[in-house]
Formats: structure tokens, C-alpha cells, sequence
């Protein structure tokens, strides 16, 4: 679990830490996609920068041909509705509505693991001059709501934590 984001907020904190294997540059993900990266860790709690959060910047992968771009939640010259994330193509390809955005990868898996998803594009910018077009994205995560992420450890926990009962009714 974890604690609920404020609208303005970048960062949310979460209830794994250093004594659950967790350390700085993880990738950190909900069932709908990327959620962002691990900033900092405590022995059990751990902090975690949010996808459209100004600071963070994502390489990604654009549709089919997996053009190269970068995401952020910085409008820059383009004013960007709530939510949305500016998307902006490193090299000369094409964007259109409905492409999937997925991350890029790092090196060694950190911060970000290849193939996870990022968001759909929404809206393509007039070109104004530049090389590379750039775009709106709606992220898959919605980070206003979220319940149950997942850290992605890149070797297993060294003790194991205790089974979640479910209930029922």
C-alpha cells in the first residue's frame, strides 16, 4: 500500500524498503504501466518519483517502428491538459493518435526495464520548425489513483514477506 498522492504532489512513499531488497533506480509499476522510479529508500519505506512529474524524464519507444523519444510531464512550449505527459521524438519518425509509448530501457534495467507501458499518444502537435514531431500522452498509470504498485527488483527479496490474506464480502 501506500500513502494518497495529492494532485500537485510528484512523489508518493511506499511501504517497501532496504530490508525489502529495494534500492535507488527501480522501476516502479501498477497494472496499468509505469508509475515512475525509485528516488530514495529507508529500511522500510520508500520513496517514489511519479511519471508527469517535471523532474523525470523517460526514453521511450513510439508505435510500431519503436521511434526513439523522451517523456516528461514539462509542457515546454506546449501547454499540456492535466494529466497529460509531452512527448518528444529523438530522431526523425512519425507520431500518431493511438500510438502505444512504451520505456526504452536502461542500461542494467535501472531505472527503467524495457517494454513496460507508458501511455497512448492523444494528440499530435502542429510542427513549428522543429526536426522531430512532439505530441500529447495520456500515461496508462493513472498516479492520482493508485492502490497496489509493484517494485521491480532486479534479484530476489532475501526474506520472504509474509502471505496476504484476502477477504471476502
Amino acid at each position: 500500500s501506500l500513502t494518497s498522492p495529492e494532485a500537485t504532489r510528484s512523489w508518493i512513499a511506499v511501504d517497501a524498503g532496504s530490508r525489502d531488497g529495494v534500492t535507488k533506480a527501480l522501476t516502479v509499476v501498477s497494472a496499468g504501466g509505469l508509475v515512475g522510479r525509485v528516488v530514495s529508500t529507508g529500511p522500510w519505506t520508500s520513496d517514489v518519483l511519479l511519471v508527469g512529474s517535471a523532474d523525470l524524464t523517460v526514453g521511450v519507444r513510439v508505435g510500431r517502428a519503436g521511434t526513439l523519444g523522451s517523456i516528461t510531464g514539462a509542457a515546454g512550449e506546449r501547454p499540456r491538459p492535466a494529466g497529460q505527459l509531452s512527448l518528444e521524438l529523438v530522431q526523425r519518425g512519425t507520431v500518431a493518435v493511438g500510438d502505444p509509448v512504451t520505456t526504452m530501457g536502461s542500461a542494467g534495467g535501472r531505472p527503467f526495464l524495457p517494454g513496460i507501458r507508458v501511455g497512448t499518444v492523444s494528440a499530435v502537435d502542429a510542427a513549428r520548425g522543429q526536426l522531430a514531431p512532439t505530441a500529447a500522452v495520456t500515461p496508462a498509470a493513472d498516479v492520482t489513483t493508485l492502490d497496489i504498485v509493484g517494485i521491480l527488483l532486479s534479484t530476489p527479496r532475501t526474506t520472504p514477506r509474509s502471505p496476504t490474506q484476502g477477504t471476502s464480502g
